[in-house]
């Protein structure tokens, strides 16, 4: 009798044990489940490949099923990524977003102006979503190319095309004689560079007053220059002189 009631004890108390065991497990597991969840709203986009894929995720009637929010929260935390490729896969896939979240976006990209890849520097000033600020900074950056970048962005503030057009790079004054913003007045200026291919990027440019191309005909001494003057002249008297209602 004794030995049956110890048994019975026994295995009462072995099941005790095992039923806390699991209901542990089992609050332990839930608890896991949580705290991942909350994890991964507090940081939706943890690498590339997590954005990526919830960019190409599509239900069977080719929408995706996460809001745009969710997607913007997951392309801005690959702009933390070490890989410069996957940052600027990122910045080019916010192309996509920018109308409706372009305070967050340029907020991000006010913050990018010093990153160490030159790539990806150049690539936030060639974006019209880039904010004005950063712009300004980006075209005093020592990398020429990333100063070509905002010199041909058509949404650069006018007076740093104004800067930009005194650069000591002429290929950054080339950029700047070919942007189609670039004020009347700055063409003007341009139109006297010392380098040719300057002066050339300046007849190119249909923004170029007739007065200036005009001088440039009868003041230019590089025959070439002169020609394409006198070319881009002819072709914008011809476009004054067109009568309305003709194509």
């Amino acid at each position: 009798m004794e030995e049956s009631a110890t048994s019975a004890q026994a295995n009462s108390s072995s099941s005790t044990v095992w039923w806390l065991l699991g209901a542990a497990a089992l609050v332990l597991g839930g608890s896991y489940w949580i705290l991942r969840d909350k994890s991964y709203q507090s940081n939706p986009s943890r690498d590339y490949e997590s954005a990526a894929k919830m960019l190409g995720e599509r239900d069977r009637y080719g929408h995706s099923p996460y809001t745009t929010t969710d997607r913007v929260k997951r392309i801005l935390a690959v702009l933390n990524s070490s890989d410069a490729s996957e940052r600027m896969w990122a910045i080019e896939e916010l192309k996509n977003f920018s109308s409706n979240h372009e305070d967050v976006i340029a907020g991000r990209f006010l913050e990018m102006v010093r990153d160490p890849s030159p790539m990806v520097r150049s690539l936030i000033a060639e974006q019209e979503s880039t904010p004005d600020d950063a712009l300004e900074e980006l075209s005093r950056d020592t990398d020429p190319k990333i100063r070509e970048a905002v010199a041909r962005n058509e949404v650069t503030p006018l007076e740093v095309m104004q800067s930009l057009a005194s650069d000591a790079e002429p290929s950054v004054r080339v950029v700047v004689a070919s942007n189609e913003t670039t004020p009347k007045l700055v063409l003007a200026t341009l139109s006297e560079d010392p380098v040719r291919e300057v002066r050339l990027a300046v007849t190119q440019n249909p923004k170029t007053e007739t007065r200036v191309l005009s001088q440039m005909v009868q003041y230019e001494r590089d025959p070439q220059i002169k020609r394409a003057a006198e070319l881009s002249w002819k072709a914008r008297v011809k476009e004054i002189k067109k009568p309305r209602g003709m194509w």
